[in-house]
């Protein structure tokens, strides 16, 4: 094997850990690897308080609104904010808590507030 070949396996090891690659470097076959990829659920067994540790002020402010289930409008209206700038905001509420999307964030919140 030549020096490159084993850093570029090396490099490969890093990326993707254990699992198999193909001759390209790139993973073939399912892998029980954690991702970088927001999921569904949270990636973890956060609680409400945790969570609200991990968001900064204002996207508590508008985790807290979309919990009340206001509309990224109603959200802008009573923030003072344009819409994107709420959509941004539950974009990087998403990605701390591990959801895809306003719906599984908004479902989150709900049923952390009932628990």
């Amino acid at each position: 094997m030549k020096k490159s070949e084993g850093q570029s396996e090396f490099k490969n090891q890093q990326e993707f850990g254990n699992q198999p690659t193909n001759a390209k470097g790139i993973p073939s076959g399912p892998t029980n690897q954690p991702t970088n990829q927001p999921t569904n659920q949270p990636t973890n067994s956060l609680t409400l308080k945790e969570a609200y540790r991990i968001l900064s002020s204002r996207e508590c402010d508008v985790f807290e609104l979309i919990g009340e289930g206001k509309s990224n409008r109603q959200i802008a209206d009573e923030l003072y904010i344009s819409r994107d700038t709420v959509e941004n905001h539950i974009t990087r509420i998403g990605n701390k808590l591990g959801l895809r999307g306003r719906g599984k964030v908004r479902t989150w919140a709900v049923n952390q507030v009932d628990q």
